[in-house]
């Protein structure tokens, strides 16, 4: 049908090619780990809460959550790991950032978990008394269970939401931790 009108097809190609050069939307959650970061870090500052500044109680709140923002150098050793973010207060709302909190670390094969400010800290601390090791020398370091993720894999949004759906279950039983 559309052999019997010229026009007709003039008018789809022009659409088509319109379509085909419409920018593709942007989803934040597909923008890298340092994209979303400074993000963060800039509406802080526009805000009144920078990151940089050592004297603004708030900016330093904020600081951590940047430190806290991509969890693989505390994730990446073992699939059985998860980290639970449960963003409160007015400042997480205020920016929208998931890990504007004290993040929780989870072993989902074991169910250990600990919260901790930094999680680099309360993750890997070797040094000091016994109870005051880290999550990896406890539970990590003799777990036969423990089983390394691909070198291709990176943490992101999208993973991380992805990965809280598919573990909902164990993640509800830390719900007053």
């Amino acid at each position: 049908m559309i052999e019997h009108c010229a026009k007709a097809e003039e008018m789809l190609n022009v659409i088509d090619e319109q379509i085909a050069n419409k920018p593709k939307q942007f989803l934040f959650r597909d923008a890298s780990v340092e994209e979303q970061k400074a993000f963060f870090a800039d509406m802080a500052k526009k805000l009144g809460m920078d990151p940089d500044d050592k004297k603004s109680r708030e900016g330093q709140f904020v600081s951590i959550g940047l430190k806290n923002y991509d969890p693989t150098n505390v994730i990446s050793h073992c699939e059985h790991m998860f980290v639970d973010y449960r963003p409160r207060g007015m400042i997480a709302e205020q920016l929208r950032m998931h890990s504007l909190c004290t993040p929780l670390m989870i072993c989902l094969k074991h169910g250990y978990a600990v919260g901790g400010r930094l999680l680099i800290e309360a993750f890997d601390n070797s040094d000091g008394p016994e109870f005051m090791r880290g999550f990896k020398q406890r539970h990590c370091d003799n777990c036969n269970d423990c089983t390394s993720r691909t070198a291709e894999w990176r943490w992101s949004l999208r993973w991380q939401g992805e990965e809280q759906i598919k573990h909902a279950d164990k993640l509800d039983k830390f719900k007053n931790f």
